[in-house]
């Protein structure tokens, strides 16, 4: 028996018809009314940027799909390197000029890919700012379908950008209400300074427009401006004015005391 014949190569097993593999490219469901981070992000993106968000963002998705095609011919030429008596197996010439290729071609993607890594970065940063006051509100959804919702002061923790950058965090998928983003974004706010994080007046404004959200005045206002001064290093004045401005007219009738279910 002759050992050296040469091996056929074979093509891949075809899938079931019947069979529906999973597609990677799927995205999670999102409930009508809200949108995905990824969305979110260029929405704002194309917004603060315009054209050169647009461009910024095609090139490097060229330069990656360029990169990731020669990578692959990289792998299929190993491949055929190592089935013994192949006959498309290439020369080392030509295997040696295909990692050439691919090596530049991945060298010029992640240099066409530091401008728009650095417009998402800025976008990011600055979109938990505008989180952090509450100006969009953010819920998780859960592996059952449940909406949680997230508190605006949530944003100013550590996992605050992982969560904006990925859209998920460990108790579901990031969502984000969509008439008040849309609105927001028409209203063509600049974003602040890329890269800053949120002021203390800003957290302060957040946490405190969360204890609105809950809907039941347990505190006086010295309490909750005492409480702003504690947490957030604000001054006395700031936090009044905090309170001047998000506080529910309920809460500033005169006469209302703890307790008391509030008037009508």
């Amino acid at each position: 028996m002759n050992t050296d014949a040469p091996r056929p190569v074979r093509a891949p097993r075809r899938p079931d018809p019947g069979v529906k593999l999973p597609d990677e490219r799927q995205k999670p469901f999102v409930p009508p009314g809200y949108m995905a981070s990824d969305e979110l992000v260029e929405l704002t993106g194309k917004s603060q940027f315009k054209d050169a968000w647009t461009d910024a963002m095609q090139a490097s998705a060229a330069a990656a799909a360029t990169a990731a095609r020669l990578a692959t011919q990289v792998h299929l030429d190993r491949a055929k390197i190592a089935a013994r008596g192949s006959h498309s197996r290439p020369s080392s010439e030509v295997a040696e000029r295909h990692r050439e290729d691919a090596a530049k071609a991945a060298a010029t993607a992640r240099q066409v890919a530091r401008p728009a890594n650095a417009m998402r970065r800025q976008v990011i940063t600055a979109l938990r700012t505008v989180l952090c006051v509450g100006d969009i509100p953010a819920v998780i959804k859960t592996a059952r379908g449940e909406l949680v919702e997230i508190p605006p002061h949530v944003w100013q923790g550590d996992g605050a950008i992982p969560a904006l950058e990925t859209g998920a965090v460990a108790g579901g998928q990031v969502l984000f209400a969509r008439a008040e983003a849309e609105a927001w974004l028409a209203r063509g706010d600049e974003l602040s300074t890329p890269a800053t994080p949120a002021t203390a007046k800003e957290k302060a404004r957040g946490w405190f427009r969360a204890e609105v959200a809950r809907g039941n005045k347990c505190r006086t206002r010295d309490d909750y401006c005492a409480g702003m001064v504690q947490q957030f290093d604000i001054s006395d004045r700031c936090a009044g004015r905090i309170w001047d401005a998000e506080a529910p007219e309920t809460w500033k009738r005169k006469g209302w005391r703890l307790g008391k279910k509030t008037p009508h």
